[in-house]
């Protein structure tokens, strides 16, 4: 998953920085955006993105393990409080990447 965060976006990611697992964000060091893998770092499950409606989340938005209750910000950050589960660390990054022209990102196995 790529995601690119608006200035709205990346204010929200800002605003969970004393709920989620570091690191903190300023609108200075706020990256161009974050490539993750959408699998648990339990048991590997498949995320699913709660999208705006937060699916029952309250106020969260991000990526969440319906199998093992884990919840992430668009960061990849593990938001401690809010997941039920154990055993769950930040998102794994996708960092074999090279940006090319014309905005195109290319991984790289």
């Amino acid at each position: 998953m790529i995601y690119r965060p608006s200035l709205e976006s990346s204010q929200y990611l800002i605003s969970l920085n004393d709920v989620a697992n570091g690191p903190d964000y300023t609108l200075k060091n706020m990256p161009d955006f974050f490539a993750h893998f959408l699998l648990s770092t339990y048991l590997g499950c498949a995320l699913k993105d709660t999208g705006e409606e937060g699916f029952g989340y309250d106020k969260y938005v991000g990526y969440w393990d319906p199998c093992h209750s884990g919840f992430w910000d668009y960061a990849g950050r593990l938001l401690p409080s809010v997941h039920g589960g154990q055993g769950l660390d930040d998102l794994d990054g996708a960092s074999n990447y090279r940006k090319l022209p014309n905005s195109v990102i290319r991984f790289e196995y």
